[in-house]
C-alpha cells in the first residue's frame, strides 16, 4: 500500500495524467477503494453505494459493483442472506438520485446520449482494436508515462501473480469455493482483471 502511494509521486507525468482530461479518475479510484474496504468489513449496502459513486465518476467504476456482487453472492450462488440484494440496493440509491436530478432538469436524454449511447455507438467502434494491439498500446502508454522506468509496474504485475497464487493455495485444501471465510480477498483479484478486460475492449 505504501509503495502504491509512493508510485503516484514517482513520475510527474502520472500525476498530470491523473488530474487531466474530462474523466475524474481520482474520485473513481477513491470511491472504488472505499468499496473494497467496505466489502472486507462486511458492509454490503455501503459497498454497493460507494461502488456506484465510483461508477458515476467514470463508467469503469461499475467494476467495483460487480466485484461486490460476486463476493456477497458467493459467486452468484447465494441470495438467501440478502447481502447481494443489499449491494444492489446500495448501488441503486445514488443512481436513482442522479436520474431524478437529471430528469427534473429535463436532461435525462442527454445523460443517456453522452454517457451510454455515444460511448457504445461512436467512441467504442472508433477505438476498436484487437486484444494484442490494445495490450501493446497499453504497454506503450505505461512506458510513456514512466519514462521507460517500468520496474515498479513489473513488480506490481509480479506481486499480483504471487497474490493470485496465494489465493489458489488457500483454496487447495478441498474447501468449497463459496464457503471460504476470506472470500472478500478475491475482490482484490477481480478489480484489476476486470479493468484490464475493459482496457482491452476499449
Amino acid at each position: 500500500g505504501a509503495i502504491a502511494t509512493l508510485i503516484l509521486l514517482a513520475w510527474p507525468e502520472l500525476a498530470e495524467m491523473m488530474i487531466s482530461g474530462t474523466r475524474p479518475k481520482v474520485p473513481m479510484i477513491i470511491f472504488g477503494l472505499l468499496s473494497l474496504v467496505l466489502i472486507a468489513w462486511e458492509k454490503p449496502l455501503w459497498a454497493g453505494f460507494c461502488s456506484m459513486l465510483s461508477c458515476l465518476c467514470w463508467q469503469p467504476g461499475l467494476l467495483f459493483t460487480g466485484a461486490a456482487l460476486l463476493v456477497f453472492s458467493k459467486y452468484l450462488t447465494t441470495w438467501r442472506d440478502f447481502r447481494a440484494v443489499k449491494v444492489l440496493l446500495g448501488a441503486a440509491l445514488p443512481l436513482a438520485l442522479v436520474l431524478i436530478a437529471y430528469g427534473a432538469a429535463g436532461a435525462l436524454d442527454d445523460l443517456w446520449s453522452w454517457t451510454v449511447a455515444y460511448n457504445y455507438l461512436v467512441y467504442m467502434p472508433e477505438g476498436s482494436q484487437t486484444a494484442g494491439v490494445s495490450l501493446a498500446r497499453l504497454w506503450y502508454l505505461i512506458n510513456q508515462v514512466t519514462g521507460g522506468d517500468t520496474v515498479w509496474v513489473k513488480l506490481a504485475v509480479a506481486g499480483f501473480f504471487i497474490y493470485c497464487g496465494e489465493r489458489v493455495l488457500a483454496r487447495s485444501g478441498g474447501r468449497s469455493l463459496t464457503s471460504a471465510h476470506d472470500l472478500f480477498k478475491d475482490a482484490l483479484i477481480f478489480v484489476p482483471l476486470l479493468y484490464l478486460v475493459f482496457k482491452v475492449i476499449n
